[in-house]
């Protein structure tokens, strides 16, 4: 189980980013499979109903990591690396 603090920093929310990078297929796919889908699904899900800190099995953490690791963000800025620190080096 890993917790990540769902924090602010400037005009970027965790809740945000986490959405944004879940939500959409990873780049230059064909697409999100089934089995993904349901995995990405079970994140929004306890996205949505996390307050303060989102509580991930570990399987889904590591999908999370691994889509945040490869997303191509097309800014580049210290409260948007604040964010992305915190999803990457989670609490537990």
């Amino acid at each position: 189980m890993k917790t990540i603090d769902l924090k602010e920093a400037g005009q970027i929310k965790t809740k945000d980013i986490i959405a944004l990078v879940i939500g959409n297929a990873p780049p230059g796919s064909a697409g999100v499979r089934p089995a993904e889908m349901r995995q990405r699904v079970r994140i929004l899900d306890a996205l949505e109903g996390a307050n303060g800190e989102l509580k991930l099995e570990d399987a889904d953490y590591g999908l999370l990591k691994t889509t945040v690791e490869q997303f191509p963000f097309a800014v580049a800025n210290k409260d948007l690396l604040a964010v992305l620190d915190g999803i990457l080096e989670p609490k537990s």
